[in-house]
């Protein structure tokens, strides 16, 4: 269970890591983004820690990540047995490398009916850190790697200054307006 909570504590550290980011504002992100491009969010299924974004053969996709037998894989993979690891960064890392290798593709299930396995294929890692266009943001970044969003109201801080740094959006500030 520690090596779990290192793993997840370790997605803070990367980039194509975003956090509580709706799947909408996924879509949008990867919206111009070439095939291939992808991010990596906080589950909104209350059985799930993460989910993944992706775009592929034009089309963006999501599909949760599970956890079970302290492992990382897909849910709804025709592959999970092949391709789990105790590390989520581990995981998404392994499957850009085996994706740049074109050695190995994941496939997920469609959720349509009949339609062919959809590929997973992980080469452009879309990192937060280029939104983070302000000192009060990189300093809220800062802030939440070295402590845990439930102990701010331990910080000697005025209460205004604690009320920025608790608001669940600590990724994504400044995503790009939609065209749409």
């Amino acid at each position: 269970m520690i090596a779990q909570l290192d793993s997840l504590q370790r997605l803070k550290e990367v980039g194509w890591y975003w956090g509580p980011l709706s799947w909408i504002d996924a879509e949008r992100l990867l919206n111009d983004k070439q095939d291939y491009s992808f991010v990596v969010r906080d589950s909104h299924h209350h059985h799930y820690f993460l989910a993944i974004t992706f775009k592929s053969q034009g089309n963006i996709h999501h599909t949760r990540i599970e956890h079970s037998n302290n492992s990382f894989g897909f849910s709804h993979s025709n592959t999970k047995s092949e391709c789990t690891s105790s590390d989520v960064v581990e995981f998404i890392d392994n499957i850009i490398e085996h994706s740049k290798s074109g050695q190995f593709m994941f496939f997920i299930r469609s959720n349509i009916p009949g339609q062919p396995m959809i590929p997973v294929r992980l080469l452009h890692p879309v990192s937060r850190h280029t939104y983070m266009t302000s000192l009060k943001h990189i300093t809220r970044f800062a802030i939440h790697r070295q402590i845990r969003r439930d102990r701010i109201d331990d910080l000697d801080l005025p209460l205004r200054l604690k009320i920025f740094l608790k608001q669940s959006q600590i990724y994504t500030e400044y995503l790009p307006s939609s065209n749409t």
